[in-house]
């Protein structure tokens, strides 16, 4: 257990059941404490942006946004997450997608799911994802199923197509 542990590059269950992070994965809405490109990511620590770096708990939930299953730590490099800090160190780690670069064109990217409620300029999703909305996004409904152009180096969604 303890290799299949540090293969993982310190993921562990994201059932919903019985972790120590203090959040479960049933869809309740998480807040993240920080978000952006994951530069580096170890067992060990995780860096945002290249510039802010947090310790990584031995208890650490990392999971996919699009399952709610557990993903490698060390595999979410590169890729845009929402992370959870406690005491300065990351005690979860969503992977919402990954960072897609056109020349000539700014980093964007894709997050696909149901809006379960809009307040503000804030959107929380079915799965638990909590993302802000960029001011000339118009209104939107609940229940509808979107495509969110995530900008993540302002850590904002740009522009959502319904459907």
């Amino acid at each position: 257990m303890l290799l299949a542990v540090s293969l993982l590059g310190g993921c562990s269950d994201a059932s919903g059941g019985n972790n120590r992070t203090g959040i479960k994965l049933d869809g309740s809405p998480r807040v993240p404490t920080d978000a952006g490109i994951a530069t580096v990511a170890t067992a060990a620590r995780i860096e945002i942006d290249g510039k802010r770096t947090y310790r990584v708990s031995r208890q650490l939930l990392c999971f996919s946004t699009v399952t709610l299953e557990p993903v490698p730590l060390v595999q979410r490099e590169g890729q845009y997450v929402h992370v959870g800090v406690r005491d300065g160190t990351v005690v979860w780690v969503a992977s919402i997608g990954a960072v897609l670069r056109a020349e000539g064109a700014p980093p964007v990217v894709y997050y696909r799911g149901t809006l379960r409620t809009l307040v503000g300029h804030t959107a929380t999703f079915k799965d638990g994802t909590v993302l802000r909305l960029a001011p000339e996004i118009p209104k939107l409904d609940p229940d509808s199923r979107l495509l969110a152009e995530i900008d993540p180096t302002a850590d904002l969604v740009r522009r959502v197509t319904v459907g």
